[in-house]
């Protein structure tokens, strides 16, 4: 199914209003003891909704190399905005390995965000709905009607993602932990934090559908309907933020502290277009009031996009030391002025994964309408 623009939308929304507001002409049939005149109806109605992400999308293929330095030890080393994700995971790691091989011994390793950064990383979660729609019928068999609901469907992190966020968080504390423990170096004091936060949780939702009895037995009316609107979602995505520092004295005299912040967050449209389909039972308790029970399904694009960026702070001190490795690739830490540290790198904001496909929504409700 191809995905409903939205100025097709708002025109369907338009002709529906307009066909409203015109007159139509009579018809000699009456239907389950209706009045003749009661073309008009407005409901209310309760229930539960059950929404579904596509996972589709197209992830970033390749992170982008830091800008290349050397080190005061002589060594080749690269600019880094985050040890968490991208070429610093990887420069990191290698780092790490080749301390390894050089002290004979095992190092703990960064756990890289790269591959839950370039899948599908949100969940939507069901929950409750109520709205109201305004109807008109055009025959016996056909009407049209309009509508506005409001959904309690909160959008987060999968719990996968969760997971690897929390699996980095805590294995850059070990990795510079031991990194630091096999230095010239004392008070080492290392922490990695991780906050999320920003869950958007209800959308609204404006449908303009055409309406079409199927089978009508006494009181009791089966019909589908098909139409299209837009859905609109309140605040904004899910947001993570890791935070890792280390701090330490070189030789036990020169202080060198330095903070790792990455920044993730979900870029989302605030209107999205969408389809849909359905249908019901309605009950006629009395010739103006009934109940209606009813079922729909909406389609609509996925267009949410995962960023992220690092920001990096390097504290300046007074007594400034630099501590360089004597690895391939370098790593090097810096107090002094003027003096790179491998964690330094500019802050840029990467798009890691776009999603496609189509998100699925579900409805079941149940509404008490009136004939006027």
């Amino acid at each position: 199914m191809r995905t409903v623009s939205s100025y097709s939308c708002a025109a369907s929304l338009v002709a529906l209003l307009a066909v409203l507001l015109v007159p139509q002409p009579g018809w000699a049939q009456t239907t389950s003891g209706q009045p003749q005149s009661s073309r008009w109806t407005f409901e209310v109605y309760g229930g539960g909704a059950a929404p579904t992400i596509s996972t589709s999308g197209s992830p970033l293929t390749t992170f982008p190399i830091g800008p290349s330095f050397t080190t005061d030890a002589g060594r080749p080393s690269r600019l880094q905005s985050s040890w968490y994700f991208g070429d610093g995971a990887r420069m990191l790691n290698d780092a790490l390995a080749e301390f390894a091989r050089l002290n004979g011994t095992s190092f703990a390793r960064v756990v890289s965000l790269d591959a839950a950064l370039t899948a599908n990383a949100l969940s939507k979660s069901g929950g409750a709905t109520f709205g109201a729609r305004l109807g008109r019928s055009l025959s016996p068999k056909l009407g049209i009607e309009i509508g506005v609901e409001r959904s309690k469907t909160p959008l987060a992190f999968t719990n996968a993602f969760t997971n690897a966020l929390e699996a980095s968080s805590n294995s850059f504390q070990a990795a510079f932990q031991d990194l630091l423990n096999s230095a010239p170096a004392s008070g080492v004091d290392v922490t990695s934090t991780l906050d999320v936060s920003g869950v958007s949780g209800r959308e609204t939702r404006v449908t303009g559908a055409l309406r079409y009895t199927l089978v009508q037995n006494g009181k009791t009316t089966a019909y589908a309907t098909v139409g299209g609107g837009l859905a609109m979602a309140d605040g904004d995505g899910p947001e993570a933020t890791l935070v890792g520092s280390y701090a330490f004295r070189y030789f036990g005299a020169f202080p060198i502290r330095e903070r790792d912040r990455t920044f993730i967050r979900v870029d989302q449209p605030g209107k999205t277009a969408m389809a849909m389909v359905g249908g019901g039972i309605t009950y006629d308790m009395t010739p103006r009031v009934g109940v209606r029970v009813d079922v729909r399904m909406s389609l609509s694009g996925n267009k949410a996009s995962l960023l992220v960026s690092g920001s990096p702070d390097i504290t300046e001190q007074t007594t400034a030391a630099v501590l360089s490795s004597a690895t391939t690739p370098g790593l090097q830490f810096s107090s002094r002025a003027g003096t790179l540290s491998s964690l330094g790198g500019a802050n840029s904001t990467l798009t890691t994964f776009v999603g496609s496909g189509r998100n699925r929504h579900g409805s079941f409700t149940i509404g008490l309408f009136r004939r006027f």
